[in-house]
């Protein structure tokens, strides 16, 4: 379904350009070329990694570590190991679904992509750098909750269904 939606998205998007005349229509999708191409060699390797991760960590030890039955612990331990990974959070999906398939439980896997967002250990220096000590702790401080509180009502939502 989603793929129709992007087709049509791109499509509009194209008769747009068009109307506006000019190359605006083939500048567009040169650029969306060149973006493609950038993004290439990040989506291969955590696909990459994805499939390693997935037939290489026993399904016993990830189900022990980030699974339901971890509770708290494991979406805790699941927001640090997002907030070290490097790359863009969407490049991570294909790994976020792999530890799924392999036993996370969905409260760790929402902490994973939670720490990736809030507590992404990349952007610390360069906040403390321009935004400051005090700004930078109190945004670190007031987001600390809000992983384990995402990764809880996660699990609480899931069950509902």
């Amino acid at each position: 379904m989603q793929i129709y939606v992007q087709l049509a998205m791109a499509a509009i998007l194209i008769l747009i350009a068009l109307s506006r005349g000019g190359n605006l229509w083939q500048a567009g999708l040169q650029a969306g070329w060149k973006s493609f191409w950038g993004l290439m060699p990040t989506m291969v390797m955590i696909s990459a990694i994805a499939g390693l991760v997935e037939v290489l960590l026993p399904r016993a030890v990830l189900s022990r570590l980030l699974g339901s039955a971890a509770g708290l612990r494991g979406i805790v331990t699941a927001g640090a190991l997002g907030a070290i990974m490097p790359g863009p959070p969407y490049a991570l999906y294909p790994l976020v679904i792999s530890l799924y398939r392999s036993g996370a439980g969905i409260g760790a896997v929402v902490g994973f992509l939670t720490g990736k967002m809030l507590w992404n250990i990349h952007y610390i220096p360069p906040a403390f750098a321009i935004l400051g000590t005090q700004v930078t702790a109190a945004q670190l401080l007031s987001t600390a909750l809000f992983v384990p509180l995402a990764g809880l009502i996660a699990e609480r939502l899931i069950s509902l269904f």
